[in-house]
């Protein structure tokens, strides 16, 4: 489970309701933020790799603009293929107004 905790940007800097892209190490993430919510999940989608940037979310049902596939932002479960595979999650938490990161 995880490593140690790592610093990716301010808190102020994921708006609400939008996907905000950043680097743990050498994997490229999403950030979502939803009331309380906050979300960090890999941001190329699995089923053919495309960038997840432009997905839309909506009641936390991240969709693949490429190709459709769904996942839950909440575990990265695929909820509608074509996906077969689930998309990373990290642990996220807000520290000081700095939003850290760490791997499951």
């Amino acid at each position: 489970m995880g490593g140690a905790w790592t610093d990716v940007l301010a808190s102020g800097d994921v708006p609400e309701a939008t996907l905000t892209r950043v680097s743990l190490a050498d994997d490229a993430v999403l950030l979502f933020r939803s009331g309380d919510g906050l979300f960090a999940i890999a941001a190329r989608c699995t089923h053919a790799g495309m960038p997840l940037d432009k997905a839309k979310v909506a009641s936390g049902i991240l969709t693949c603009p490429a190709h459709g596939s769904q996942f839950r932002l909440e575990d990265g479960r695929v909820v509608r293929p074509p996906a077969q595979r689930p998309l990373a999650t990290y642990r996220v938490r807000e520290v000081d107004g700095r939003i850290e990161l760490r791997p499951r």
